[in-house]
Formats: structure tokens, C-alpha cells, sequence
């Protein structure tokens, strides 16, 4: 879609889609009462640079939410955009009807979240519930890092023409990415604009959560895919979607992941997910996404907390220079999980073995392009990426490590 809504009334937004989708086509009736099966809530934080983006991934929604999809299936959409209040739609029959109209909030006020949710699930009553977590993110780093993690970032130099500068700010690279137009990262998830920029901390987002409510947890936003966040939200849903590295600011296609998330076919989510920026060029050629299966990492944090046991040498004294790296910052803080664990231990090692195999159930669908950014080459993608508590984080940014629940369980960083 262009964009060509940014000046228009909401009112004659939802005319142009109504004309784009169906044309002069009347839409079908769902005859009698629906018999929802399963809801899809998406939680839009959107007042942000990313603004720009939200019709278009609207506009797909409510293709994918057809007739016969609707027939069993709601998605209900948080919505926050800059410059309007926010509001909550209920997408179903290839229409947008609006619920309610807030006034101003703050969508990464992690109260502001618990209270959206609630409401969604009290009033749209569901057997099963999936969650779309839509905006910037950047895992589980704390904000009193993100100046010293991101005062450099690799290929920063490397100007390959114009769309190859890759400084975190406004450029024809990073208004593609799923980051703010800030000189910082995110922490966690979302952006809001305001008040000089706000986020919601992981541990706020796991503590207004629901345990065990939610078939899947998909994130939409960049660098969510790692093993600190995962095992943080390990108990909210079965099933975990997400990327390891940076996602591009067009984010999902949600025209062709609807169908598939209504039926319990995560694995052809990521593949849509792939193949839609595997088939672009350059930059825009740049895709990783895993599958997680959460009840397999309590299994998996128990593996590794005995390779951190055994091997307390090793680890904390590791060797990561030949390691894949998942991020673009010269101060490197995700690794790929498997790749780093293979640079340490010999793979006939019983424990390492012992992870692998274990690993492989944990995550049983990972895909990546072979480039990322075309700055950064994707030798190893094992769908999760890893902090590695270097000697020269240890008072910086290793100190906010040791308080993430993946720490404590492990003692990984506490040697």
C-alpha cells in the first residue's frame, strides 16, 4: 500500500481499504452466531517511526480475515500511532470495526499493556489466544547499557552509496528496520516517542503477562529471539515466534501468517516469513526467524546450566572471535547460541551433545538469509542468539545480566 493515509481521516482510511480489498464487491455475510475457536490479539505500539507502516500491515490483516477465516477465528488489534489516540478494532469478514477509542496513553507503560490484555480476553471470551507483539524491540538489554552497546556499530564506516550508512539514525538503512530513529536501541520492547522515549522492561512484560494463556507468543520486532527473553516468557505460551536479529520495518506479512497461526501451523508462519524477504535483494534481503517450543526450555536451561558447571573454565573465559554474531554493533552482545557453545566444547563432549540434542527439540524450525543488511555474513543461524558476559562488560553490562532469570538459573556469568 502507499502511503497515502498519513493526512486523511480515519473514516476515509477505512473507505480506501474497503474499496482497495473487495472493490465494488459486496461482502458475504457470516450467517448466525460465530463459533470462535481461537483469537489473535495484536498489540500495535506504533507511536512511533514506525507509524508509517501500520495501514499497510492493517490492510493485510483484514485481507487475511476473510469469510471463512472468520467464521472461527477473531483477531482483535491494539492500535497506537503517532499523533492519533489510541483505539482497539475488532478485524473480522474483511471489515474494521472499532471497539473503543482510548485517550492518550502510554502503550509501553507495561500497566497500560496488562490492561489492554485483560480487557481483550475478558470481553472477546476465546478457547485459545495467540499474542502479536508489534513494534521495536532489542531483547533483554537494560537501558543504563544502550549508550555504551551502541556508541559503535559495525559497517558504520562502510558506505556503499548512500543506502549503505548504517549509523543509528535517520537513513535509508535503519527507516527500513524495525528501530527507533534514536542515536540508542530499545530495551525490551516497544518505543514510545514522548517524554524523550520510553520502553517496557522484559521483566515488567512477563510479570503482567497471564501464564499459560496463549497458544503462541509472536514478536514483530527486532532481536526478541534470544534465549534470556525466552526463557523469561517460557510459561505465557506454548509456542514462541521471533527473530534473532533486526526485522525489517514492513515486519510480518500478515496477508499469508493469518491462516496458518488459526491453525496451528507455526512452521509455515516462518517459512512465509522467509521466503517474502528471501526473494528481495540488498538490503531488504535480510531474514531470520526460529520456532521455539517452550515446554522443551526448562529442559534446555537444565543442559546448559551443567556445561556451565562442568566447564566454568571455558566459560568464563571463552574464545568468540571466530563466534557468529547476531547483531551489528562493534560492541558485539548476541551470539549465535549453538554456534558459540560448538566454539568451546568438542561435539563428542557428552554434555555438549546432550544440549544439541536437546536444542534441536527446543527449536525445531530456524531459517536465516545468507546476509544480513548485505553488510553481515550468516555462516550459522541456530534461530536464538546469547549474551556472552565478556571480561570487558563485566561492569557495564554484565552487571544487568546476572539479574535476568536466565542467569540465575544457570549461574552463567556468575563464575
Amino acid at each position: 500500500m502507499q502511503r497515502i493515509t498519513k493526512n486523511i481521516s480515519k473514516t476515509l482510511y477505512l473507505l480506501l481499504l474497503l474499496t482497495l480489498f473487495n472493490g465494488c464487491a459486496e461482502i458475504e455475510p457470516i450467517d448466525g452466531k460465530r463459533n470462535i475457536d481461537h483469537t489473535i490479539i495484536i498489540y500495535m505500539a506504533a507511536d512511533n517511526n514506525l507509524t508509517e507502516y501500520v495501514d499497510d500491515n492493517i490492510g493485510k490483516m483484514r485481507a487475511a480475515m476473510n469469510h471463512d477465516i472468520s467464521k472461527n477465528n477473531n483477531l482483535i488489534l491494539y492500535v497506537d500511532k503517532l499523533n492519533q489516540k489510541p483505539c482497539l478494532l475488532n478485524i473480522y469478514n474483511n471489515q474494521i470495526d472499532t471497539i473503543t477509542v482510548y485517550q492518550e496513553m502510554n502503550s509501553t507503560d507495561s500497566r497500560v499493556f496488562s490492561r489492554i490484555i485483560d480487557q481483550i480476553i475478558t470481553d472477546h471470551p476465546s478457547p485459545s489466544y495467540g499474542l502479536i507483539m508489534w513494534s521495536h524491540g532489542s531483547g533483554w538489554l537494560h537501558q543504563n547499557t544502550l549508550s555504551y552497546i551502541s556508541s559503535n556499530i559495525f559497517g558504520a564506516q562502510q558506505r556503499d552509496g548512500a543506502d549503505r550508512v548504517a549509523e543509528r539514525t535517520i537513513s535509508p538503512i535503519s527507516d527500513r528496520l524495525r528501530e527507533p530513529a534514536r542515536p540508542i536501541l530499545t530495551k525490551a520492547f516497544g518505543y514510545e516517542q514522548r517524554e524523550g522515549g520510553t520502553w517496557m522492561e522484559l521483566s515488567d512484560m512477563a510479570d503482567e503477562l497471564p501464564d499459560n494463556r496463549f497458544d503462541y507468543i509472536l514478536f514483530d520486532a527486532c532481536s526478541m529471539a534470544n534465549i534470556e527473553v525466552i526463557y523469561a516468557l517460557r510459561n505465557k505460551s506454548d509456542y514462541f515466534i521471533g527473530s534473532a536479529y533486526e526485522i525489517m520495518a514492513n515486519g510480518f506479512p500478515y496477508d499469508k501468517i493469518i491462516k496458518p497461526l488459526c491453525n496451528g501451523e507455526y512452521s509455515i508462519v516462518c517459512q512465509h516469513f522467509y521466503d517474502d524477504y528471501n526473494m528481495l535483494s540488498g538490503v531488504d534481503r535480510t531474514a531470520g526467524i526460529a520456532l521455539v517450543d517452550n515446554h522443551q526450555i526448562d529442559s534446555l536451561a537444565n543442559c546448559f546450566r551443567k556445561i556451565v558447571t562442568t566447564h566454568s573454565e571455558i566459560m568464563s573465559e571463552p574464545n568468540v572471535e571466530k563466534v557468529q554474531r547476531l547483531d551489528r554493533y562493534t560492541r558485539v552482545v548476541s551470539f549465535d547460541m549453538m554456534d558459540f557453545l560448538m566454539k568451546q566444547l568438542p561435539a563428542e563432549d557428552p554434555l555438549m551433545m546432550e544440549f544439541a540434542s536437546q536444542f534441536n527439540k527446543a527449536v525445531p524450525y530456524r531459517i536465516s538469509t545468507p546476509m544480513f543488511l548485505n553488510m553481515l555474513t550468516i555462516k550459522s543461524y541456530c534461530g536464538i542468539s546469547m549474551y556472552v558476559p565478556l571480561p570487558q562488560y563485566k561492569s557495564v553490562i554484565t552487571p544487568y545480566f546476572l539479574q535476568t532469570e536466565w542467569s540465575n538459573f544457570t549461574n552463567y556469568g556468575k563464575q
